[in-house]
């Protein structure tokens, strides 16, 4: 029989509180395509916000 791991988060516990609302922030953050797009191109090299706002 072939075990499978079961690779989910557990579930938060209270005293797990503090770090469930700065993980939400993220993925707030992360939720908007323009941010996503100016991550993908930080990624790659350094630009200043005038070449950022050119690429984008």
């Amino acid at each position: 029989m072939t075990h499978i791991h079961n690779h989910a988060l557990p579930l938060p516990g209270k005293d797990d509180e503090k770090y469930i609302q700065p993980m939400a922030d993220i993925f707030k953050v992360l939720s908007d395509p323009t941010r996503i797009r100016i991550l993908s191109l930080l990624a790659h090299e350094e630009m200043c916000v005038t070449c950022i706002a050119d690429a984008l």
